[in-house]
């Protein structure tokens, strides 16, 4: 009888052995990465194709609940909606978790910040080892679909962790960024330290500065910031082997992996650096004023330089007219663009982009934009 069993139980491996790779890569395509962490243990060619999987899967976008439900007292009530769907519809591991939101909430509500409500929300359901960044800006689409807090949802994209991709985040812990300034220059140093002395042939760089809409003396000091952050990375790096892009927004939030439950950092600058072989970045700055026929040029210029992938992935700031979030702002890039997600922010034509073409070989003449869009496509080479 023991040798029935022993037999059966290699006749079952032989056969699980015996599928196909080809057979296998379709299968796991539509696994999560628990279910794929699962399939791998079963034997070696099962582990080798879920490793391959893992590997073709590069920045995953999701549409969440935004917040919970609030409460009518004056503070809010957080319930977590779809928490464990959350969890579960994730494909990736991810490492860095960047959630969009236009600052709108569903009545009632009564919330000082969403983006702030956004950590509290997912603080629960917060991956290992994830680092999370909330930003506000005054409208937010995934290609041509607006995502708004009045519809209690927001969007995210959450990149994978890879042993081949470096990762380096630099943050302020408060909203003032002038107390940076005032300590010697103290917030570029550490970005400095922190984000600028890594050795790769590629760096996408992702920035984001916290601009009260009541307060334009800040633009001197994020002017001059970025003038200086300009400068240092062209004593650091080669022109065309890094991308740049961001803009200055209405709010950020950022919670760290390892910060105490209900700890979140109101944030003046946050700054992200994706480098290594594996990644490949490509951006611009357009100025948009020009006619619809030039864009469409500059961008189809642009896309000859750009290696598109499954994996790719592209980031839009369009700096406009309070009631100007027309969806044929966005139609330009999707038209040349159609087979990849753009995540789009709309900013209040005040904020300034931030941007360098990243396809020039000459130096970059200035890195902060007014009245522009600033695009970047990011693609995981696998």
């Amino acid at each position: 009888m023991e040798r029935i069993v022993e037999d059966q139980e290699k006749i079952q491996l032989y056969h699980t052995e015996l599928i196909l790779h080809d057979v296998l890569y379709k299968i796991f395509e539509y696994l999560n990465r628990h279910d794929l962490n699962e399939v791998s243990r079963v034997c070696k060619s099962w582990y080798w194709a879920a490793k391959v999987e893992k590997a073709k899967r590069g920045p995953q976008i999701m549409i969440l609940q935004a917040v919970g439900e609030f409460g009518t007292s004056g503070s809010t009530k957080i319930h977590p909606v779809g928490i464990d769907d959350f969890g579960n519809s994730l494909r990736i591991k991810p490492t860095i978790g960047i959630f969009f939101t236009d600052g709108k909430y569903a009545a009632p509500a009564d919330c000082d910040s969403v983006p702030y409500e956004i950590c509290t929300a997912h603080q629960w359901a917060q991956p290992e080892d994830c680092f999370y960044v909330a930003v506000e800006a005054s409208a937010v689409y995934v290609d041509k679909d607006k995502i708004g807090g009045e519809k209690n949802v927001t969007a995210a994209v959450f990149f994978p962790a890879l042993s081949n991709v470096n990762y380096v985040s630099a943050q302020t812990s408060s909203h003032c960024i002038v107390q940076y300034f005032d300590r010697r220059n103290s917030l570029l140093s550490e970005i400095t330290e922190k984000l600028f002395v890594t050795e790769s042939n590629h760096v996408c760089f992702i920035m984001f500065i916290y601009q009260w809409k009541d307060e334009p003396t800040f633009d001197n000091y994020h002017e001059n910031f970025c003038n200086e952050i300009l400068d240092t990375l062209k004593t650091r790096y080669t022109a065309g082997t890094y991308s740049l892009w961001g803009g200055a927004i209405n709010d950020i939030y950022t919670r760290s992996a390892d910060d105490r439950p209900w700890s979140f950092h109101s944030t003046s600058f946050c700054a992200l650096s994706l480098s290594n072989s594996s990644v490949k970045s490509w951006s611009i700055a357009i100025d948009n004023n020009l006619p619809y026929l030039e864009i469409q040029l500059i961008l189809a210029d642009f896309k000859k330089q750009v290696c598109l992938k499954s994996s790719s992935i592209a980031f839009l700031i369009i700096s406009t007219d309070e009631n100007n979030y027309e969806e044929s702002n966005i139609k330009i890039f999707k038209n040349v663009f159609p087979t990849i997600n753009i995540i789009t922010m709309f900013n209040n034509k005040n904020h300034a982009v931030f941007s360098v073409n990243s396809t020039v070989t000459e130096t970059e003449p200035k890195l902060r934009h007014m009245n522009s869009y600033a695009f970047m496509i990011l693609t995981y080479k696998l």
